[in-house]
């Protein structure tokens, strides 16, 4: 959520479907991971009890976010 209100997805090294890597400007970035940890898997659960396997990409449609995981699975987040 990178100061706008559009989602994004670091690089599929990273599990936990959290925070992207900002280019050096702007400096002033914002990021929240909403599910997930350092953990790798496909669990569903709330917070970091949620496991991701190689978060692909993202699409949201209101409050709730689509992520697609190890090009096989697709895994809805509900945020409020």
């Amino acid at each position: 959520c990178g100061g706008g209100s559009s989602p994004e997805v670091e690089g599929s090294s990273n599990n936990d479907g959290g925070p992207p890597t900002p280019p050096p400007k702007p400096k002033a970035w914002h990021v929240t991971t909403l599910a997930g940890s350092d953990a790798s898997g496909n669990v569903d659960g709330i917070g970091t009890a949620a496991a991701f396997s190689v978060p692909y990409g993202i699409a949201q449609i209101g409050t709730t976010l689509y992520v697609t995981t190890d090009g096989q699975r697709i895994r809805k987040l509900e945020y409020r």
